[in-house]
């Protein structure tokens, strides 16, 4: 027992290791802010430019717990086995569709062929069992999964498409991704440093979290 329990903490350890080079290699840029039109934000936990295309990556901030979900229902169910409660959360499959969408009218016009990838990764501590999702909606290629398998999925999307963008698209993009990355630190708001005020219209909505500076600075995220 005592040797399956090092053998399972050696390989986390090492599909950690593994995950951070990989994630160094590809240049991830960590939380990417982008305007719509509509003067709201579009909050991107990790995007990659690779030249497969745009891999945006959106980690739902649930309870630990076992994750059900579908494509199409507005709410997902994340169960508590130690609290055996179950809670629910709007689709993070929709949320992050919704921000690419955002992507797409940023770069409307730089490159057509470009594709879109949707990874909804769920933390530590969670474990996806049972769902249900086409591999596509429209033109984009959706995944959902565990953090233990970024690095994998990533290697299967550079794997199984082909190059649409060239290296110097590839690295201009990265740059510019970079110039809309910002540090948050969940307390201010990152786009003009004010605080965050929570609403929620009813119980029975999820609880967000509101620039204090509204409406001149209209960034809200999921509390």
């Amino acid at each position: 027992m005592l040797l399956l329990v090092l053998l399972w903490i050696y390989s986390e350890q090492y599909n950690k290791y593994a995950q951070d080079l990989l994630r160094e290699e590809l240049g991830e840029i960590p939380n990417v802010y982008v305007k719509r039109r509509n003067g709201y934000y579009a909050e991107i936990d990790r995007l990659y430019v690779l030249p497969q295309g745009i891999v945006a990556v959106y980690e739902p901030k649930t309870g630990k717990g076992e994750i059900s979900g579908a494509e199409g229902r507005a709410s997902w169910i994340v169960f508590s086995v130690i609290l055996d409660r179950k809670n629910h959360f709007p689709s993070p499959l929709t949320i992050n569709n919704s921000n690419i969408y955002a992507l797409k009218e940023v770069l409307r016009g730089i490159n057509p062929d470009t594709r879109y990838f949707s990874v909804v990764m769920f933390r530590q501590g969670n474990i996806i069992k049972s769902m249900k999702l086409n591999a596509k909606k429209d033109d984009i290629t959706q995944y959902v999964i565990e953090t233990r398998n970024l690095a994998k999925t990533l290697r299967n999307i550079m794997k199984n498409h082909g190059t649409v963008l060239n290296n110097s698209e590839v690295y201009g993009l990265r740059d510019y991704f970079k110039s809309l990355s910002k540090q948050n630190d969940g307390v201010h708001c990152p786009i003009c440093g004010a605080s965050l005020t929570p609403f929620q219209k009813n119980r029975m909505t999820p609880k967000y979290l509101h620039c204090a500076n509204f409406p001149n600075c209209k960034y809200s995220r999921l509390e």
